[in-house]
């Protein structure tokens, strides 16, 4: 079988959650010998190298590059600089002409041969459709949504159509890439405007593949944020185009993706508890520590109540507005 070429993007915050990832590709995958993991950082490489003799999991190799995007921007909380890096990987990987690339918060279910197989054509990347920010975004108000729908509308995309995709996953023709000049275009759109993208990679990626972009299946990038609390109510939300993929996801998860503040390795609270993370992670040789419960108090309850009561109120207006025309 052809190798299977997967990467990652990392600093220090999400380096050994990559352990965990990798144990799951391995897990399901019907020819692990084939697969080739690459991991891009600009750590120092005597740490990298400590971390990585710790980890059980095979054919993997730390790619170190300089990191030349500019560390203070307003970008969501969770989200380090580190994340530009994956932008980096047609330069950091010169000698392969596909990757798929990963963020570290995923573990995969399936079989990754069929997401290296996938038929992108000549698109330069495959992705797949962000949820939840069209969720958010045909929800209409800012509720922590750091992405509006002006937001999208910005990078030159509509909201209402399954146009902008999630980042944390990629299917990359690293060739049409290196091609286009994907990196040149990126860094200067980042040197223009990325102090003021939320989601910088993520945005720009859309922004420079708008109407170039190959749809993914949607199971291969479910976003467990979406499927957690008060979002559950807000699937009603969600326009024609994109309840077929809601279908799918809920059948079915290919690969979990813990976006959000809430990760199983911090948070007892991570989607489903976090199981699928954890099963995995006893095979990483990282050893991990579980999270405790948190204790539920009379500020917690009420918190929730708050949040449920007010996210009633937005699907009230969200169905008045829509009667009304």
């Amino acid at each position: 079988m052809d190798e299977v070429h997967i990467a990652f993007a990392v600093d220090r915050g999400y380096f050994n959650q990559v352990a965990v990832t990798i144990a799951s590709i391995v897990a399901n995958a019907a020819a692990p010998d084939a697969l080739r993991f690459y991991v891009l950082h600009a750590d120092d490489e005597s740490w990298v190298a400590e971390q990585m003799a710790r980890w059980t999991v095979p054919h993997v190799q730390a790619v170190r590059v300089d990191n030349p995007f500019d560390p203070n921007r307003n970008v969501v909380s969770y989200i380090s600089v580190a994340a530009m890096l994956r932008i980096l990987l047609p330069l950091a990987l010169p000698h392969l002409s596909r990757v798929i690339y990963l963020d570290a918060d995923i573990v995969v279910l399936h079989d990754v041969a069929e997401l290296w197989r996938a038929d992108i054509g000549e698109a330069p990347m495959g992705a797949v459709v962000d949820l939840g920010v069209h969720l958010n975004a045909m929800r209409g108000d800012l509720h922590n949504n750091p992405l509006p729908r002006e937001g999208v509308v910005a990078l030159g995309l509509d909201p209402s159509k399954p146009q902008y995709v999630n980042s944390g996953l990629l299917v990359m023709n690293l060739d049409k890439l290196r091609q286009t000049d994907f990196v040149g275009k990126a860094r200067e759109m980042d040197a223009a405007r990325g102090r003021t993208l939320p989601y910088v990679d993520q945005d720009i990626i859309n922004a420079l593949m708008k109407g170039q972009m190959a749809l993914l299946d949607p199971r291969w990038n479910v976003l467990a944020g979406v499927y957690t609390g008060n979002w559950l109510r807000r699937h009603h939300y969600a326009t024609e185009p994109f309840r077929p993929a809601f279908a799918l996801q809920k059948a079915e998860q290919w690969a979990i993706h813990y976006t959000g503040l809430e990760k199983p390795w911090n948070s007892a609270e991570a989607w489903r508890g976090g199981e699928e993370w954890w099963r995995y992670a006893a095979n990483s040789g990282v050893q991990w520590q579980r999270p405790a419960a948190p204790a539920r108090t009379f500020a917690t309850t009420a918190t929730e109540a708050w949040l449920d009561f007010r996210e009633k109120l937005s699907v009230l207006r969200f169905r008045i507005q829509k009667r009304a025309g």
